[in-house]
């Protein structure tokens, strides 16, 4: 398995938070204000 660090966006402001992560074979993008949110991910 690995480990995934994800970066939260300079766009994100209180309220409106996303995070994003990028492997080699897809971008990853959440929530970050729901904790346990959904990952939608995208190749």
């Amino acid at each position: 398995m690995t480990t995934l660090i994800g970066k939260k966006s300079t766009r994100s402001n209180e309220g409106n938070c996303v995070e994003v992560a990028t492997p080699p074979e897809a971008v990853m993008v959440r929530d970050s204000k729901a904790a346990g949110s959904d990952v939608d991910v995208h190749r």
